[in-house]
């Protein structure tokens, strides 16, 4: 699988900018658009995930926690990482890991989205977002 990086960033953006533009990747979950890029869920790879999350200005993730350890590499914006008790002020460029089962934050600075490549191993997590864009085709 190949990808474009700027342009899969630019249509997320484009889409949390706009919500009456539906991305070409990804939905609306918990008030980002999250894509799951790579996952054995759709074929593309068979030991880890792979996807993008873009948050709109001021949004922040749910504190959640899985079993895989998670590598976070931020592409657009600025916010902050929180791992654990860790909080991290991270820019386009930077990179965040959690460890399994440690709770973590993503938030988008309140002036700026933020869009987030993240990288799962094991897979399965990511599973959940998969089911919901099946639910999606079905509608």
């Amino acid at each position: 699988m190949g990808i474009n990086v700027d342009e899969v960033v630019g249509d997320l953006l484009k889409g949390i900018e706009d919500r009456s533009y539906a991305p070409h990747i990804g939905r609306w979950i918990d008030d980002r658009v999250v894509a799951v890029l790579g996952s054995p869920g759709n074929d593309v790879s068979t030991r880890m995930a792979f996807g993008m999350s873009a948050l709109p200005a001021g949004v922040k993730t749910p504190s959640h926690s899985h079993e895989a350890e998670e590598l976070a590499v931020v592409l657009h914006g600025r916010g902050v990482i929180t791992v654990g008790d860790s909080h991290h002020s991270v820019s386009a460029g930077d990179v965040v890991v959690a460890g399994p089962w440690v709770p973590h934050v993503t938030t988008a600075s309140p002036d700026d989205a933020m869009v987030v490549m993240w990288v799962y191993a094991p897979p399965g997590s990511e599973s959940r977002w998969l089911d919901m864009e099946s639910d999606k085709g079905a509608q």
